[in-house]
């Protein structure tokens, strides 16, 4: 039986991989990035947890040229340039997932403070239910039971 405010935190994180999937497919729709289809195909998330069944990490995975797609490189452009190709590349960034990443991350956390947050208040509130004629003496700084 769960007690109130208690988090399932894999179901959680879970969701959030999935949905951080459906928004970096509807990016590639969006811009275009397109040719086989092999990229839009390849993205995955697996969640692996740790004893106790908490999630020790979140992975995601795609085909590596989706990197160079997202940074707009490739075949053209080659590491170390100075800049002067001596012509100009048909290669334009296509950022579908460098900063869609980043915010999504940023919104896990938001959610696991909010959930976590208030699942603490909550599970305290509910562990000092049974403890009777509990007073704090603010002056003395004493918890008197």
């Amino acid at each position: 039986m769960q007690q109130p405010g208690q988090l399932n935190e894999k179901e959680t994180i879970r969701a959030w991989a999935d949905i951080t999937l459906k928004i970096w497919r509807e990016k590639m729709t969006e811009l275009k990035v397109w040719e086989s289809g092999a990229l839009y195909e390849s993205l995955k998330n697996a969640l692996f947890t740790a004893a106790g069944n908490d999630v020790d990490k979140v992975e995601f995975s795609f085909k590596l040229y989706g990197i160079f797609v997202d940074m707009g490189t490739g075949r053209e452009i080659f590491k170390g340039n100075d800049g002067d190709l001596g012509f100009t590349p048909v290669r334009q960034r296509k950022e579908w997932y460098s900063r869609i990443f980043y915010r999504e991350v940023m919104r896990l956390k938001e959610i696991l403070i909010e959930k976590f947050g208030e699942g603490v208040a909550e599970q305290i509130v509910f562990a000092m239910k049974p403890v009777k004629d509990l007073k704090y003496t603010h002056a003395k700084g004493n918890l008197n039971i």
